[in-house]
């Protein structure tokens, strides 16, 4: 038994010193005199103490190379010895003075020794692993070709642009797989980022994150990690798991690539963080650490909190997915694909995911490693405090070696090898001839039993992701201007409108939302609380006085043509918006039963086959002056009237299945 640790770390050389108070042990043990022999036990009555101290002498690099006790000592060490056997009792009592100096003298020795034999040699095979992986290349066994591992976020980049301008081939190895230089919503999702950029990505993810900067996950089923050894003929597993990941700063983007094609078969992507003078993101992460011991049949659980602080963090990746164009194509049932992804997906692919070349590069450490221990025990919080040293032995002397320790490792061959393999042995191609994909019938009647009949709007459209999309909604309209001219880019191509007898071409070239302040309140689809069926929208606009006589407008600017006679007419529309209040409550109901059956990709006008009802349950309209109460007052489909009003209540659209 212990009762207490202490540690202290000295302020200028790395020496560990730590104080074990409290220590209670049991030992058993033969003895002979002559022809007299017998047995013994003996017990060191709790509140003794070793106190230790590990030197760790700094090598050429400037690192601990290896450790050495420099000082051991105990005191207190009370021992209580039982003697049996045969002989005289007298000899016994004579015995027992010498046999106490012996057994203490024996427990010391024994205690020191194992520090020296035991704990230092494995301390210092640690550290010679550890410096390894730290120190610059050349000590890395394991890197062949150190320059190929300093390729940065941004070379995997602007190789896989240029890779992407490649025309697009007619044939090749893979025939038949999916190019993805021709898939157009990646182009899409591309031009998207360009409009948008980083500034307003930042603004988005800020007003997304109510100011706070800070992305929290919850992982409620995140893999375990196992680790058993065997420690005095017991079994002892040591497991360990992240149950919660929380990122600070994730809305300080410098450059966001999404998915782009960087080749016939491969994709990259990539991220950086830090702009101008908040460069910082930092990591924290809440990990579960069970102890077990088999043979007592003993589970202890640990929590445990690592954080860490990086400057101007920057990952990209690049990789090749080869997908089958025909199994693509083949229409599945969305129950399929949500209770057999895994296997719908090895189906479709025709050779094993593969990472080809991933960077991952940080300026410096804003903020050092730190660990704690929730855990209530003074025990405990000594051990805590042990662990603490050593991080804070780390934070001294390696962090300085974490940025290079980084791009090395992320883009060595050990690294890459490591994932493939994971990603192999998860994503295996579904042999020739063979389904992997669950039947439609089998996924159907899973469907039946984890789903209910009806859909439950209050589950899919509130929560976390809600509030963030409603502060996205409210931080725009604050702004009162949008410019929407630059995501015309994204549509491309004029719009056709007419008939064929009379086509019309149409073409914007601006568009603008002004006097968006003045929409005090605007909410679509907001679950109603009390009814998982109905679904509520909400628009309050202030009415303007007599000196601002504005409101919110959409002015659009482009040119009509039609290409039978030749002729270009410019024009420019503008649409208004009248204040007042509207609610309108929709009763939706959806079969999900119905829409998990529903077959993918499928023509756009059958999405609408598992909606069973759709009424208006409450329709309300104040148009009056002073109207400017925002709406707010409605709440989630129910309020009172004001003002010049129409009301509609209950009444069937005209679709309704």
């Amino acid at each position: 038994t212990v009762a207490s640790i202490a540690s202290s770390l000295a302020p200028s050389s790395p020496i560990l010193a730590v104080d074990t108070k409290g220590i209670g042990l049991r030992c058993r043990g033969r003895w002979s005199v002559g022809l007299l022999h017998g047995g013994f036990t003996a017990k060191v009555l709790p509140g003794a103490a070793v106190a230790m101290a590990m030197a760790l002498p700094l090598g050429p690099a400037g690192v601990p190379e290896r450790a050495e006790v420099s000082a051991c000592s105990t005191r207190g060490l009370a021992v209580v010895v039982h003697l049996s056997g045969s002989g005289l009792g007298y000899l016994l009592d004579l015995l027992l003075p010498l046999l106490r100096r012996r057994v203490g003298a024996a427990l010391e020795a024994l205690a020191c020794r194992a520090l020296r034999d035991r704990a230092a040699p494995r301390l210092t095979d640690a550290l010679r692993r550890l410096n390894e992986v730290m120190l610059p290349p050349g000590r890395l066994p394991w890197q062949s070709d150190p320059l190929e591992a300093q390729s940065s976020a941004e070379e995997v980049l602007t190789d896989a642009a240029s890779q992407s301008e490649v025309p697009l081939r007619s044939a090749g190895t893979w025939a038949g797989s999916v190019d993805w230089r021709s898939v157009g919503w990646l182009r899409r999702a591309a031009d998207l980022i360009d409009v948008v950029g980083a500034s307003g990505l930042d603004r988005a993810l800020g007003w997304a994150l109510n100011g706070t900067g800070r992305l929290r996950a919850p992982l409620r089923n995140s893999r375990w990690f196992s680790l058993s050894d065997t420690v005095a003929g017991s079994t002892l597993n040591v497991s360990v798991r992240l149950v919660e990941l929380v990122v600070d700063g994730v809305d300080r983007f410098r450059t966001l690539q999404p998915l782009v094609a960087a080749g016939p078969s491969e994709l990259a992507a990539g991220v950086a963080f830090g702009r101008e003078n908040r460069s910082s993101l930092a990591v924290s992460g809440r990990f579960l650490l069970r102890l077990s011991d088999t043979s007592a049949m003993q589970v202890v659980d640990e929590v445990v909190d690592l954080g860490l602080g990086v400057s101007r963090p920057a990952v990209a990746a690049q990789a090749r997915l080869l997908l089958s164009e025909a199994e693509l194509a083949r229409p599945r049932t969305a129950a399929q694909l949500a209770f057999g992804a895994r296997g719908c997906a090895r189906d479709v692919l025709l050779a094993p995911p593969a990472l080809e070349r991933l960077s991952l590069s940080i300026d410096g450490v804003s903020k050092p490693l730190s660990v704690s221990f929730a855990t209530p025990g003074a025990l405990e919080r000594d051990i805590a405090k042990i662990v603490g040293d050593i991080v804070g032995l780390f934070n001294r002397y390696y962090a300085r070696l974490l940025p290079g320790v980084v791009s090395r490792v992320a883009a060595s061959p050990q690294v890459l090898s490591t994932i493939n393999r994971e990603l192999a042995m998860a994503l295996s191609p579904t042999p020739p001839g063979n389904r992997s994909c669950i039947g439609a019938e089998e996924a159907a009647a899973e469907a039946r039993r984890r789903v209910p009949e009806r859909a439950d709007w209050r589950r899919s459209l509130d929560g976390p992701l809600r509030a963030a999309f409603d502060r996205v909604t409210d931080a725009v309209l604050r702004s009162n201007v949008a410019n929407l001219t630059p995501a015309l880019d994204i549509v491309g191509g004029p719009i056709h409108l007419g008939t064929n007898m009379l086509p019309v071409d149409v073409v914007v070239t601006a568009m603008e939302m002004t006097g968006l302040a003045s929409i005090t309140d605007a909410r679509a689809l907001l679950p109603n609380m009390t009814d998982g069926e109905v679904l509520v929208n909400r628009l309050g606009v202030v009415c303007p006085p007599e000196a601002a006589s504005w409101s919110p407008s959409l002015t659009i600017a482009g040119a009509l043509s039609a290409p039978t006679t030749g002729r270009t007419t410019s024009f420019v529309a503008n649409v208004s918006s009248p204040c007042g209040k509207l609610l309108l409550a929709l009763r939706a109901a959806v079969d999900l039963q119905d829409a998990l059956a529903l077959k993918l990709p499928s023509p756009t006008q059958c999405l609408a086959l598992p909606l069973r009802t759709l009424v208006v349950q409450q329709l309300l309209v104040d148009m009056g002056e002073g109207g400017g109460g925002g709406g707010q007052g409605w709440g989630r489909g129910s309020g009172g009237r004001s003002g010049a009003e129409a009301s509609l209540e209950e009444r069937p659209l005209q679709l309704s299945a």
